[in-house]
């Protein structure tokens, strides 16, 4: 069970290609900014959050510490592709420093 959260329609629609060849995963959800994603991103249950760094309201960053602390038991993942801007991964390790060890 995945929740989305990535303004980039291209990457929306690859991930949504992505689910459909694996009968075991599920989106969950999907939004397009950090305020639907603090709206939406609780309500269901989920495995798994993929994340967008750059999104137009807010930092993926602050995102991720969020949802760390609201759903420890969740995996956090940030797309490589996305996560090109610089010390990103140095910020994603201050959010779960045990999964990036």
């Amino acid at each position: 069970r995945l929740h989305l959260i990535e303004d980039d329609s291209s990457i929306l629609q690859f991930v949504q290609q992505s689910v459909l060849f694996r009968p075991a995963w599920r989106l969950q959800g999907v939004s397009g900014n950090v305020a639907h994603a603090r709206q939406h991103a609780l309500a269901e249950p989920v495995d798994a959050y993929l994340v967008d760094l750059g999104l137009p309201d807010g930092r993926g960053e602050t995102l991720l510490r969020w949802l760390s602390e609201e759903r420890p038991d969740a995996e956090l993942l940030v797309f490589p592709c996305l996560a090109t801007r610089p010390g990103c991964w140095r910020r994603c390790k201050r959010v779960r420093p045990a999964m990036y060890s």
